[in-house]
């Protein structure tokens, strides 16, 4: 997950019309696996026992 996270801060960083278009195709594969991650762990989460 945080390699993931780190390659999504240096996509996002890029300046230039080629760097909007790879960052853009970056996009397109990356968030959903990190979307598909996080929720995982979301619905896999219970409060304490109080």
């Amino acid at each position: 997950m945080v390699r993931q996270t780190r390659r999504m801060s240096a996509v996002l960083r890029t300046r230039g019309r080629l760097a909007l278009r790879a960052r853009d195709a970056a996009l397109g594969t990356i968030t959903p696996r990190l979307l598909g991650t996080a929720a995982t762990i979301a619905a896999q989460w219970r409060p304490p026992p109080t």
